[in-house]
């Protein structure tokens, strides 16, 4: 799958995960876990990140395509990990 225009497909990591059970990400106050992902392709008009850049994203900005492959424009993208 090849992302057009602004759009970046992302393979989620999950947060927390013990065996098949996965830990919630809600913590106090209802605050959410950060969600993160490995960056698999993006599109011609993207200029932040590139394939392989691990980031931080909006949870609710994703459009799931292919079980934990989600696609979502690079305006949704709120950090890039540094190695």
């Amino acid at each position: 799958m090849k992302p057009i225009r602004d759009k970046v497909l992302v393979k989620e990591i999950p947060v927390d995960k013990i065996g098949s059970l996965f830990i919630p990400t809600v913590g106090k106050a209802g605050q959410r876990a950060p969600t993160r992902g490995t960056v698999i392709a993006v599109g011609g008009e993207v200029t932040e990140v590139k394939a392989g850049d691990v980031i931080v994203f909006e949870r609710f900005a994703p459009m799931q395509v292919i079980e934990d492959m989600l696609l979502m424009p690079e305006s949704s993208i709120a950090a890039i990990e540094e190695e």
